[in-house]
């Protein structure tokens, strides 16, 4: 399995969070399931396989040299990354959902191709995977996407909030967001589900679950209880039942293994 991941450029910064590169060399890897916290555009390489994503009770199969968009994702997920199989991924920031042209709530849980959207994206396909290096792939993707620097009208308290739930691991009530966004609880509410797509107690859930993860899979050996107190949970039976709200109970049993493999789509 190759991975490649490259951080966006200051120009872009407001629009990309990451951009990653997959490509797939084993008969089968599994990603296990882990909160999609960001909005994203698959771009799909040639291959003899097939990338396939569960959500929920939904099996989505993405087809070769085609490009998807996907939203924020809540429900039970799993991927799996066939022989052969390559993939540009590209993560956005929370509010930058609309640019799929739809509102961000209506983009949860789902994967759409992406061709509704804009047909130049299949042209940026093909270009990614006739570039000569990696490096040439990314100047592209950066290109294309900082058309949306210049229209993106993001509202500065859900910005705010935003800065604030993943400074503090998804640890701050919405009272306590609200009041660092200098704003009111309902219009951090009625903001945050208009540009996000959920609420901010939900995404600070996904947040504060992800990083958990992130950080138990890099020292498994650590105290379970203990690192689930650091991070606002009251016992591992607090963390279990908070799991289950975004997993279903075999994949957080799956994630609490000794060793988990931890997705970079977080």
């Amino acid at each position: 399995m190759k991975l490649l991941e490259f951080l966006p450029s200051p120009n872009v910064a407001s629009v990309i969070v990451k951009i990653i590169y997959f490509e797939n060399d084993q008969d089968v890897f599994v990603l296990k399931p882990i909160p999609r916290n960001y909005p994203a555009v698959l771009f799909v390489g040639e291959g003899p396989a097939s990338w396939r994503i569960g959500l929920g009770d939904t099996d989505i199969f993405l087809k070769q040299e085609q490009v998807y968009c996907a939203g924020l994702g809540t429900l039970p997920s799993k991927m799996y990354l066939h022989t052969g199989f390559k993939l540009w991924v590209v993560l956005l920031q929370p509010q930058c959902g609309s640019v799929f042209g739809d509102a961000p709530r209506q983009l949860v849980n789902v994967v759409n191709p992406a061709i509704d959207i804009s047909p130049t994206l299949d042209i940026l396909n093909e270009q990614l995977w006739t570039a000569a290096h990696p490096t040439q792939a990314v100047a592209l993707l950066k290109e294309y996407f900082s058309k949306y620097v210049a229209v993106q009208r993001n509202n500065p308290a859900v910005s705010r909030a935003l800065q604030e739930i993943r400074g503090n691991n998804g640890a701050l009530t919405v009272s306590e967001l609200a009041d660092r966004a200098f704003t009111c609880n309902r219009n951090l509410l009625r903001n945050f589900v208009s540009e996000v797509g959920v609420n901010p107690k939900k995404y600070s859930a996904m947040i504060r679950l992800s990083h958990f993860v992130g950080e138990f899979g890099a020292q498994p050996e650590a105290d379970l209880e203990s690192l689930a107190m650091s991070y606002g949970f009251y016992d591992s039976s607090h963390l279990y039942k908070e799991l289950v709200k975004f997993y279903d109970e075999a994949a957080t049993r799956q994630l609490l293994s000794p060793s988990p493999i931890i997705s970079s789509l977080v």
